[in-house]
């Protein structure tokens, strides 16, 4: 099982998308083979300013992946 404040947020970040993006951390954007990943297939990234629910004056670093057509 799985819980805790790293679950409750991702579960907050997946309402974030629309269904044709997808939205990811900082952290996961940082990461090697993501970045690699998004640069080979010419992703669209984008910064989200959003606020996530139960997390009350936290600010996450999100972006919204899409494709570049």
């Amino acid at each position: 099982d799985y819980f805790g404040s790293t679950v409750n947020a991702a579960a907050r970040i997946v309402d974030l998308s629309s269904g044709e993006d997808v939205v990811i951390s900082g952290a996961v954007r940082a990461d090697p083979e993501v970045a690699e990943l998004i640069a080979g297939q010419g992703l669209v990234l984008e910064p989200v300013e959003a606020a996530l629910r139960g997390f009350d004056g936290e600010r996450f670093e999100l972006w919204r992946v899409r494709g570049h057509g």
